[in-house]
């Protein structure tokens, strides 16, 4: 995986790739449950999805992730290039292109792809999230062809 950093120590960019890693891998062999170990288990942690609120605090993660994991048979998720930003010694900004290949619990398979962003703490179990934020890359509506466009009404 590629690394950009600014002002990163090396400490930092070789913990938050080996954390990056052990999600996507964690999440291919363990399913959605493995998100939690992850996530700050405090009150301050939160996720968005495309401008919604997913999980107001790690409570609510621990609360929906049984139903999530039921409806939710497999994910592969790939990170691309990785950016660290360090903030902190203990906290930075990542932010990364991500694909993922879900499979629900009847089967079917979906593809989504698009950006995540993040703070990560240093804390005494190591990098954990903070807080994270997915904004998804939805298909464009179709534009109308010229000879399908309506009139206006007069």
């Amino acid at each position: 995986m590629r690394v950009e950093r600014a002002n990163t120590t090396e400490s930092q960019r070789q913990g938050i790739t080996a954390m990056m890693d052990s999600i996507a891998s964690d999440l291919r062999a363990q399913g959605p449950n493995a998100w939690l170990r992850y996530f700050e288990s405090n009150a301050g942690f939160f996720m968005a999805s495309d401008g919604t609120m997913a999980f107001p605090s790690n409570d609510s993660a621990v609360k929906a992730m049984p139903h999530i994991a039921a409806l939710l048979r497999h994910a592969d998720l790939q990170w691309g290039a990785l950016r660290i930003d360090s903030l902190t010694p203990s906290l930075v900004q990542i932010a990364t292109p991500f694909a993922e290949t879900l499979v629900d619990s009847a089967g079917k398979e979906m593809k989504i792809s698009g950006y995540f962003t993040a703070l990560a703490h240093r804390g005494e179990d190591g990098w954990k999230l903070r807080n994270a934020h997915w904004s998804i890359v939805h298909p464009a509506a179709p534009t109308p062809s010229p000879g399908k466009l309506s009139k206006p009404p007069r």
